[in-house]
């Protein structure tokens, strides 16, 4: 299979940048399987097209604020920096975007100043290996002042000035980009097809007897990753870490 099969023109007005106000009135398209008709709803409308004793399953996971914005300690250059995961008390794995990508051994200041980190290993496609220079708390930091890992497509205009970043739905995205049944931090995106889903919504599956159980599975990078190769199949999948519990389960 082909890569160029799923090419197709998608225009940028097509692509929305903001949530609507209330989630549940996201547009919802439904496939009959008995005979392929497609009909077009809310998400609202979800009730209607389950039955008592159909289980709902989520993901619970929980998107942490790791983008984070500042510059090269050495020459001052802007760099955007992205933290995937952590892999110990001292180094995290994160994603670097830079108009020069800094070299091993660079230093960077982020988050105007509090987190001081150093690039120990270039790995592929963007991705580093980071070491905490000045012993910061990484995780409370980036929940008091990192911004949400919105995807690619979904613009927001900024100001930038020593090495701080106010984006003008920072505060919005926070709440929007995730879902209302987030429990588990570790996610560096949003199980994006939960974020139309509310309580409302979820009341109403309980009133008619459906039921709904967890699961744990943290987005991760692969999330980012473009798919650049000629056949899909030679396409190298990232893992990710997932929870289900034995309720769950059963």
């Amino acid at each position: 299979m082909k890569t160029a099969d799923f090419d197709f023109d998608l225009p940028s007005e097509l692509i929305a940048q903001a949530p609507l106000a209330e989630r549940a009135n996201s547009r919802m398209m439904v496939v009959d399987r008995r005979n392929g008709v497609v009909t077009h709803h809310h998400v609202r409308d979800l009730p209607e097209f389950l039955e008592p004793h159909d289980l709902l399953v989520v993901n619970n996971t929980r998107v942490m604020p790791m983008r984070t914005y500042g510059k090269k300690v050495a020459s001052g250059g802007r760099v955007e920096v992205l933290f995937l995961e952590q892999q110990d008390d001292e180094h995290w794995l994160a994603l670097i975007g830079a108009s020069r990508f800094p070299s091993v051994g660079s230093q960077l200041s982020l988050l105007d100043g509090r987190l001081l980190v150093r690039v120990v290993e270039r790995l592929e496609k963007g991705q580093v290996r980071l070491s905490v220079e000045n012993n910061a708390p990484v995780t409370s930091l980036l929940h008091q002042y990192g911004l949400m890992p919105l995807p690619p497509y979904i613009r927001r205009s900024s100001s930038r000035a020593a090495g701080v970043v106010e984006d003008e739905c920072s505060e919005s995205d926070r709440s929007r980009y995730q879902t209302v049944y987030a429990e588990v931090d570790g996610a560096a995106a949003a199980p994006t097809a939960g974020l139309h889903l509310t309580q409302a919504v979820f009341d109403e599956l309980a009133s008619r007897g459906v039921l709904r159980t967890a699961v744990t599975l943290h987005v991760g990078m692969g999330t980012f990753q473009s798919v650049d190769v000629e056949n899909v199949a030679d396409h190298h999948m990232h893992s990710e870490t997932y929870s289900v519990s034995s309720e769950s389960a059963a």
